[in-house]
Formats: structure tokens, C-alpha cells, sequence
């Protein structure tokens, strides 16, 4: 995962962590431990996470899948 494109793309996007945090449905300290690769993010999140970030395909699998 590449922790540092996802901070760059969430801190250009203006939501706050904790609302992308609550929009997956956990809680900011865990939402933490994904983004620094603690614990994987489910294929359901990393879609919402596109979603609410507005990534295009390409960035979504730069970001999780590389």
C-alpha cells in the first residue's frame, strides 16, 4: 500500500479522517492503523474510499494494490 499517495490525496480532498473514518464505519484509531498498513483495508472500503476520495481506477490501484 502506498501510505503517502493516500495521505496526499486525502489532505487535498478537505475531508477529515475522522469523517472518512466514520463514513467506513470504524473507528479513527483504526482507520490509523490501515493507513500505516497495520491492518488491511477490505475491498469494501478501499471502493468507498474511491468514492469518497473521487480516485480514478488507476490511482485507487496505485494506492492499494501496488
Amino acid at each position: 500500500m502506498n501510505a503517502v499517495l493516500l495521505k496526499e490525496k486525502m489532505d487535498s480532498s478537505g475531508l477529515k479522517y475522522s469523517f472518512i473514518a466514520e463514513q467506513l464505519g470504524i473507528s479513527p484509531q483504526g482507520f490509523i492503523k490501515k493507513r500505516k498498513g497495520v491492518i488491511p483495508f477490505t475491498i469494501k472500503e478501499v471502493s468507498l474510499i474511491k468514492d469518497l476520495l473521487g480516485l480514478t481506477n488507476a490511482e485507487r490501484d496505485k494506492i492499494f494494490f501496488e
